[in-house]
């Protein structure tokens, strides 16, 4: 017995088939960087075909389509060979918590733009990070305070080449997706001369020195020059500290 497939059902098997052509949109970009280009990533089923309609909206803007941009500053296209992207310059908090869609002939998928979805980080720059240091008898105090920082830091502070493991304390706390972040230091240092110290942080995946000392004198004036000194990052010259405290 012949079995044929009626016009109903051709047109169902159509449709199952053209909904399993897009997948949802992920963020691409690893980690993804406040206030450099963060990548949201469309994937297609097989071959992306150049001639199908493609765009990317959000908020009942179209931001993208067919390698136009609402804003070729903010918003870019970049194509491969099984999907599409949209490419989000100077990425700020106000791109975040928005429901973006990825738009290919007549399928749709989106999904809020949440900081959970990807390795997001908040840096610390010059204008978000204070830090003052005392010797008082005997006793050196550092505080480091980060008012703007994703995710929480993780510090390590080097003294006269020895790690202070047990005198650093890191308290953060929530303000917004972000977080506020206070690190201190409080050790016996006697009548030791403080030869060096050096206080890194890890946000996410990247090292920042924060405090880089290495002039012996007498304590006091030791601590006042901080202020003064160059911070670097471990792995690359941090754009928000290059100039003199």
């Amino acid at each position: 017995m012949k079995i044929t497939l009626t016009d109903e059902t051709k047109k169902m098997k159509k449709i199952c088939t053209e909904s399993n052509i897009l997948q949802n949109w992920f963020v691409n970009t690893s980690p993804a960087i406040f206030y450099k280009t963060v990548e949201l990533f469309c994937k297609v089923n097989g071959h992306l075909n150049t001639s199908t309609t493609r765009k990317w909206e959000r908020d009942h803007f179209i931001l993208t389509s067919k390698n136009k941009s609402i804003d070729s500053t903010k918003y870019r296209e970049r194509l491969t060979v099984n999907g599409f992207a949209l490419q989000i310059m100077n990425f700020q908090y106000s791109d975040l918590n928005k429901e973006y869609f990825c738009v290919y002939g007549f399928n749709k998928r989106h999904s809020n733009l949440t900081i959970n979805m990807a390795n997001f980080e908040m840096h610390p720059v010059n204008e978000t990070v204070t830090r003052t240091c005392h010797v008082t008898a005997g006793i050196l105090k550092v505080l480091i305070q980060f008012s703007l920082v994703y995710p929480i830091p993780r510090c390590k502070a080097l003294y006269n080449e020895k790690f202070l493991a047990k005198s650093i304390k890191i308290r953060p706390h929530h303000d917004g997706v972000f977080y506020s972040t206070n690190v201190t230091i409080e050790e016996s240092i006697g009548s030791m001369c403080l030869k060096t110290l050096k206080i890194s942080c890890t946000v996410g995946s990247t090292d920042f020195v924060i405090m880089d000392f290495s002039t012996c004198s007498d304590h006091t004036k030791n601590c006042k020059n901080f202020g003064r000194r160059k911070v670097f990052g471990a792995k690359h010259a941090l754009e928000g500290f290059q100039h003199e405290w």
